[in-house]
């Protein structure tokens, strides 16, 4: 038996006995074909399906469903489901496995991925998740004729160098090449679709075909649990062109306490998402939370708990991203349960609302190590270009542990309303803590309910941050803290409205007696501090600043409280009436009038304010000025469907800003819509109104002769080496040319001699001379007429040792002897008789740019190197290739030459 049967069969047995009393007939499988006939569908799978490692099962547009009896088992391995349609359905068992053989979770978990497509409504034949499969954009996207990948912006870029001995273009190292023809593109000629290179067209509905609708549901339904967890916890990847909805418990926990909880992705590319069991991708207690992403083209639904916590090194994250409403049920938690580990995160984005329901309460808590240390709470941020609904039942917690964590921020941003009527607590629970921040942005009112206490509180640390941004009225009837105990500082209180501003609750900013407190200030058109309004800041040196640019006031029992040594400041226009004070005001306030004042927008007040264009004094349109103070002319200017749909005189031209004066509509050119981000193109507004985004290759140039600098539409600057003709800059060289980035030329000296670059003359020798050793010979000759003696003496010049250093011999301590002492870069054997490095063209002791310079020239024939000094990669041939490696030796990217043998 093959060792792959045997494993398939232990699989097999595994999966039947932890059935228990439920038959089960397993078999493993790696095709569809194997699961169901190929004309079936749907295809039913009834029985336990074992299926092997790295298979990709692809039904096409068939449906998949899984019955009761039925299960899919993949174990630990990485196995992609390819359908129309998916379910998982009846029965008590997990309907689909992605654990070890042991069925605990005691080996690692494995890598699922469900894909469930439908198709474009104008191309059947195109399988999409998401309509953008069937939108590539505009036919707009410049490409080389001869690489449809490549694009574009002129002939030039289409030229990628020469084919170097790495068989890659040499200004393009990701293009391989046989020859330099290869790198020859051709022309900038051809057009492709702007979202999808790949798709070339002539015309824009050559990149359209419709809607990804056009085949099967695409739905993804979930009834029965699916299992991931293990030792190293798996991965979850559902992903449907239409809704998903999981009624059956998704788990991808970390069963060991050094591991990390796994990943779940649930993306519906054109519907819902449905969460109605829960999700959980717990860590070890030595690990971190899991992640979640939940993606909706319309609507999420979270009716059940979502379980991201985490060990020592963290909670998780969790991703909620709709179109339309997100309504959360249960609990999002993404805390850490062990050591000092830190909370996770939580976002949530809607294009619609965010709609809160419980009771639930949503926490990116810190933990508390045995070695008493805290770590510090994880952020929140909800988002949604709708209303943001908070009811009582609901908490939001991001708190750092005892004793010295810190709380981190709780962000609330809307388009419309903000209603919170629970808690929110971004606090420090030890003695040495921090308070965080919590924050509520809004473009329309903002209201804080009387059951709703917003707290930002510290410890020694001192107090965080609360703040309310309003575009319309803000009200508070709850509280809102942001104190210190322990010594620590008051943080602050900020409340920001455009129009009202009441106060029946509570602000409170208690610093430690004796230590510098923190601030509260309120801004508004109308401030008025009711009779059940509490304003107290009672730390030392604390301050209270209210502002009511038309209204301020402080009813009877109302209270605005600071420390002796602290201030209270009210603010109001110069030409509104004072503050009117009822109520308890301590100390007594300093009163600024100002100009500056926030004032309030009244129509029909005889006033122009901001966002008004008109005010007649009343309220009736059709006299020149509407109902909503807005001229009446500038409305019949405004492009269809007009005003208020469209702004006010609002043209259709993106590119114009639009105003109204004295009853006409200005537009006014403004270019800076057009930025597309990157610094090399000219954007500008067109004559049509279009954006135009023309690339500018002169505002790439980097100073360097030796690069071809080019604005690309899409990423920017583009700098490739070229090869041409230069100056260096010395009168010494001739021919100077680039090469690898750099200009250098040939020396015109003697041989021996070469340029020096600080006298720019032929000063130097590359000649090393050596010391000599100088015998003596002495000859005597005797003339017997004269009786004269003379005596002659000759040298010679050797090396220690007694070799001669160009005799063409080569002696110890000579590596190599090529008959002269005369060397000149490039050659194997130097003016001492040794042998040159492999690499060191310059003979330097170390391989440099200037030796890859040497070996391109070379390579190209601009001068002459040995192939055992040169031939750095060992193909028998000088090449830019031996010249890129020298280069990327030269700077570090990789180490190593290997030569062809010298001669001796």
């Amino acid at each position: 038996m093959s060792d792959t049967l045997k494993t398939r069969l232990a699989r097999i047995i595994a999966v039947t006995a932890l059935a228990g009393t439920i038959p089960l007939t397993a078999w493993a499988v790696s095709t569809p074909d194997e699961i169901c006939p190929p004309a079936e569908d749907p295809c039913i799978v009834d029985s336990t399906v074992v299926v092997d490692d790295g298979s990709v099962l692809d039904f096409g547009l068939r449906a998949v469903h899984i019955v009761s009896g039925g299960q899919i088992d993949i174990g630990p391995g990485s196995v992609t489901i390819r359908c129309g349609e998916f379910s998982a359905a009846g029965g008590t068992q997990p309907g689909v496995i992605a654990r070890g053989l042991t069925g605990g979770g005691t080996v690692d978990g494995g890598f699922l991925s469900i894909e469930a497509r439908s198709s474009c409504t104008l191309d059947s034949n195109r399988l999409c998740l998401t309509s953008t499969n069937c939108n590539f954009g505009t036919c707009s996207a410049k490409i080389c004729s001869g690489d449809p990948t490549r694009q574009c912006t002129n002939d030039g870029s289409c030229d990628v160098g020469i084919c170097t001995g790495a068989f890659v273009c040499s200004a393009s190292p990701s293009t391989g090449c046989a020859t330099n023809a290869d790198c020859q593109l051709g022309t900038c000629s051809a057009t492709a679709c702007s979202l999808n290179r790949a798709e070339q067209c002539s015309i824009d509905s050559d990149c359209f075909f419709g809607e990804c609708s056009g085949g099967s549901s695409g739905t993804i339904f979930v009834g029965r649990n699916i299992r991931a967890e293990g030792n190293s916890a798996g991965d979850i990847t559902l992903r449907g062109a239409s809704d998903i909805t999981v009624s059956g418990v998704i788990t991808a926990d970390a069963t060991n306490i050094e591991n990390d909880g796994g990943t779940v992705e649930l993306l519906s590319g054109t519907g819902a998402v449905h969460i109605n069991s829960n999700v959980k991708a717990t860590g070890g207690g030595r690990g971190s939370g899991g992640e979640i992403c939940v993606s909706a083209a319309t609507v999420i639904d979270a009716e059940a708990e979502i379980d991201m916590d985490g060990g020592d090194f963290d909670g998780g994250f969790i991703e909620l991203d709709a179109t339309g409403d997100i309504n959360i049920a249960k609990t999002l938690g993404a805390s850490s349960n062990n050591g000092e580990g830190f909370g996770g995160e939580i976002t949530a984005f809607a294009g619609g609302d965010i709609n809160f329901t419980g009771p639930a309460t949503h926490r990116t808590n810190g933990h508390t190590s045995v070695e008493n240390f805290g770590g510090d709470g994880g952020a929140q941020d909800y988002t949604a270009d709708g209303d943001i609904n908070i009811p009582s039942n609901v908490a939001f917690e991001s708190e750092g542990a005892q004793p010295d964590g810190f709380g981190d921020t709780l962000a609330f941003t809307t388009g419309g309303t903000i209603t919170i009527a629970g808690d929110a607590r971004a606090r420090a629970n030890g003695a040495s803590g921090g308070g965080g921040s919590i924050e509520f942005f809004s473009d329309g009112p903002i209201h804080v309910q009387s059951t709703s206490k917003l707290d930002a509180s510290g410890g020694a640390s001192g107090g965080g941050e609360v703040e309310l941004f309003g575009s319309d009225d803000v009200t508070i009837a709850g509280d809102l803290e942001s104190s210190a105990t322990n010594g620590g500082t008051g943080g602050g209180i900020f409340v920001d409205a455009f129009n009202d501003f009441t106060l029946t609750g509570t602000l409170l900013v208690n610093g430690q007696p004796l230590d510098q407190n923190g601030s509260i200030d309120v801004s508004s058109c109308r401030t008025v501090i009711a009779s059940t309004g509490i304003v107290d800041n009672r730390g030392e040196l604390g301050s209270n600043s209210l502002e009511g640019g038309d209204v301020l006031t402080v009813s009877s029992g109302g209270k605005v409280l600071a420390d002796a040594t602290g201030t209270n400041t009210f603010i109001h226009r110069t030409l509104e009436p004072p503050p009117v004070i009822n109520g308890t005001v301590t100390p007594s306030p300093i009163v600024i009038t100002t100009d500056r004042a926030g004032g309030c927008v009244t129509c029909g007040n005889g006033s122009i304010q901001v966002l008004e264009t008109c005010d007649d004094g009343n309220l009736v349109g059709g006299d020149g000025c509407s109902a909503s103070c807005q001229d009446e002319a500038c409305i019949a200017q405004t492009a269809p469907p007009g005003y208020p749909q469209r702004p006010l005189c609002d043209d259709g031209n993106e590119c114009t800003a639009d105003s109204c004066d004295a009853s006409n509509c200005t537009h006014i050119l403004d270019n800076s819509v057009c930025d597309d981000g990157l610094a090399c193109t000219l954007d500008a507004c067109d004559e049509s109104g279009d954006c135009a985004n023309t690339p500018n290759n002169a505002a790439c140039d980097d100073g360097n002769p030796c690069t071809t600098d080019t604005c690309n539409p899409t990423f920017g600057c583009n700098s490739v080496f070229n090869f041409d003709p230069c100056d260096d800059g010395l009168n010494c060289t001739i021919n100077d040319t680039c090469a690898v980035g750099v200009c250098r030329g040939i020396p015109d000296c003697d041989a021996g001699v070469f340029c020096d670059p600080i006298s720019d003359s032929c000063g130097g020798t590359t000649t090393t001379t050596i010391a000599p050793t100088t015998t003596t010979t002495t000859t005597t000759t005797t003339t017997t007429s004269t009786s004269t003696t003379t005596t002659s003496m000759t040298t010679s010049t050797t090396l220690a040792g007694g070799a001669i250093c160009g005799d063409t011999v080569t002696q110890s301590p000579e590596t190599c002897d090529d008959g002269d002492q005369a060397w000149t870069a490039g050659e194997y054997c130097n003016a001492t008789c040794d042998l040159v490095s492999c690499g060191d063209t310059d003979d330097s002791g170390a391989i440099t740019a200037p030796d890859a310079l040497f070996a391109l020239r070379s390579a190209v024939g601009l001068g002459s190197c040995h192939l055992c000094i040169c031939d750095v990669d060992g193909n028998g041939n000088t090449t830019a290739g031996d010249a890129l490696r020298l280069l990327q030796v030269a700077v570090g990217i990789t180490s190593g030459v290997s030569c062809p043998a010298c001669p001796n």
